[in-house]
């Protein structure tokens, strides 16, 4: 027979550490983490936008059948760049009892829309730049068609620049119509 038939076989090569899997592992999840925190981050700070203030005057409003009301909503720029209010969003509950018959800037087209942490309502869409410093004053006339009591909030939606991406934010404030 010959050697070369019983010759002994190397042994295997020695089985590697798996230390850098751990240690790959750790450097996944910090970044995971890091990339939440930022991502949380954005989201606060697209959330309320602390750079207009919105009032409505009066904000509790009493409408008979047949005499329409009209509303005052004022939105402040108190930011330090221009913002472009994009419309005023009315909850539906609310436009089941009242129907607007005028808004002064006139509005441009109404959209029914619905987000999942807003919910669901009718935009009036504006567009409207405001500078820093500067206020737009929207008049909103109502006229009743359901008697009740509806209190609902008004939606001012804006679009403004975050660290240079556009964004969409919402200002709510509160709105409290009697129809009788």
């Amino acid at each position: 027979m010959s050697r070369a038939m019983y010759e002994t076989v190397p042994p295997p090569p020695p089985r590697r550490s798996r230390a850098g899997c751990w240690g790959m592992l750790f450097i996944l999840v910090v970044i995971a983490l890091l990339l939440g925190g930022v991502a949380a981050v954005a989201l606060y700070w697209a959330g309320d936008p602390s750079i207009i203030e919105v009032k409505v005057v009066p904000a509790a409003l009493v409408i008979n059948a047949t005499d329409p009301q009209t509303i005052t909503v004022t939105i402040d720029n108190v930011g330090l760049d221009p913002v472009t209010v994009t419309g005023i969003g009315l909850d539906p509950d609310l436009l089941a009892g009242v129907r607007v018959t005028s808004m002064q800037p006139v509005y441009t087209a109404v959209t029914e829309r619905s987000y999942p942490l807003f919910g669901a309502w009718d935009e009036y869409r504006l567009d409207t730049v405001v500078q820093p410093g500067d206020t737009l004053e929207v008049a909103l006339t109502l006229e009743g068609i359901q008697a009740g009591v509806y209190n609902t909030d008004l939606t001012v939606w804006i679009e403004s620049d975050l660290a240079g991406i556009q964004v969409a934010r919402a200002a709510r404030t509160p709105l409290a119509v009697d129809v009788r």
